[in-house]
């Protein structure tokens, strides 16, 4: 699986993370890794054009820190805005009836940075 982050896929079971609404199946968890905080986390359907709300709902994931969301199963373009309001866009990222957990570090955000969308 190609993917500018560093994402681990880690495969569990969806009851035991406690997904209490029906209509999500899948969870990630996001751990910033990197020097920079990151203020917004929006996701949407590969082929599909805008983007979808900021999943961090306010909350700021400094670095260090880590976030959970629930979504739906599907294939996904994820968005990433740091601190500095750079924009880190990884495309086609597959996320299905699974656990997942995101490791992004400062040269993941470097390195998507230039993926235009």
């Amino acid at each position: 699986m190609k993917l500018f982050l560093k994402f681990i896929l880690v495969l569990g079971i969806a009851a035991s993370a406690g997904l209490a609404l029906a209509q999500y199946d899948s969870r990630v968890t996001v751990y910033n890794q990197s020097a920079y905080a990151i203020y917004h986390l929006q996701m949407t359907a590969a082929g599909s054009r805008g983007w979808g709300p900021d999943l961090l709902g306010g909350h700021v994931l400094y670095p260090g820190q880590q976030y959970s969301i629930a979504v739906t199963c599907g294939v996904y373009h994820v968005r990433l805005v740091d601190e500095d309001g750079g924009n880190c866009v990884v495309p086609n990222v597959a996320i299905c009836l699974e656990d997942s957990a995101w490791g992004i570090t400062s040269d993941d955000l470097d390195r998507c940075a230039g993926f235009g969308y």
